[in-house]
C-alpha cells in the first residue's frame, strides 16, 4: 500500500524474530524525484534507511480502474487505440539517481578553501592547489547569500539571474523559473534587470529575483 508524500509504509514484527536481509521490511515513500521531468512522481523504496530501488507508481495498486476512470484519456485514431499509462513515468535519469546519492564522490559537507576569507584575502592564484576544510551549514549558507549580494551590488542583478530554462534543476546558477518551461515576456525580464522588486513567474509563481534586504 502506498502512502502520499511524508507518510510510511507500517510495519510490525516480533523483536526476537530473525528476518534475512531480503525479508527485512521496506518503506515506500512517493517523491519527485526532479530530474529531467520535475513533476512526475516514483516510489522511492527504502529498507533499513537506504534506499532500495526508485520505480514507478502503478495507480492500480491502490486505485481500481473505476476509480481512477474520470482522470484517464482514451484516444481513438485510424483504427489504433492510445489511452493513459496505468503508472507514472518519471525521467530516464530519474531512475539511476540512487547511484549519484551513494556515489563515493558526493560532497555530502559544504567545504571552503583553507586560504579562502569571504572578508579578506581570497588567493585565486591557489585555485585547485590549496586544500578544503570542511565548515558549517550556517556558514556556509551565510557565505552564498552574501556573495549572491556582493555580486548583485559589483556587476547588477543580472550577474546572478539566470533567464533560460530550468536546467533540470542542477544547475550551479539561480534559475528563472523551474518546472514550467515558461518564455517570460521580454517586458517582465526588463523590470527584472531595472528593479530590485520580488518578482514571480507568471505561470507557476516561483520567485525569479529577491530584492536585497
Amino acid at each position: 500500500m502506498l502512502r502520499r508524500k511524508g507518510q510510511r509504509k507500517k510495519t510490525t514484527q516480533h523483536p526476537t524474530e530473525a528476518v534475512e536481509p531480503a525479508f527485512e521490511p521496506e518503506e515506500s515513500y512517493i517523491r519527485d524525484v526532479g530530474v529531467n521531468v520535475p513533476g512526475e512522481p516514483a516510489a522511492v523504496d527504502v529498507k533499513n534507511g537506504r534506499i532500495v530501488r526508485i520505480r514507478p507508481i502503478h495507480w492500480d495498486e491502490k486505485y481500481t480502474k473505476e476509480e481512477l476512470a474520470p482522470s484517464m484519456w482514451k484516444v481513438e485514431v485510424r483504427g489504433k487505440t492510445m489511452e493513459s499509462s496505468m503508472k507514472s513515468e518519471p525521467g530516464y535519469l530519474s531512475w539511476g539517481y540512487k547511484k549519484r546519492i551513494y556515489s563515493p564522490n558526493r560532497i555530502r559537507y559544504p567545504l571552503k578553501r583553507v586560504d579562502w576569507d569571504p572578508n579578506g584575502e581570497r588567493n585565486p592564484q591557489n585555485r585547485g592547489k590549496s586544500k578544503y576544510q570542511r565548515i558549517s551549514w550556517d556558514e556556509a549558507t551565510t557565505i552564498v547569500a552574501n556573495e549572491i549580494k556582493r555580486v548583485q551590488k559589483t556587476y547588477g542583478p543580472c550577474a546572478v539571474l539566470c533567464v533560460g530554462d530550468d536546467g533540470h534543476h542542477e544547475q550551479k546558477v539561480v534559475h528563472s523559473c523551474g518546472g514550467c518551461h515558461m518564455q517570460i515576456p521580454p517586458q517582465t525580464v526588463i523590470e527584472i534587470l531595472r528593479s530590485q522588486v520580488v518578482r514571480a513567474c507568471p505561470s507557476c509563481q516561483r520567485i525569479l529575483f529577491a530584492a536585497e534586504v
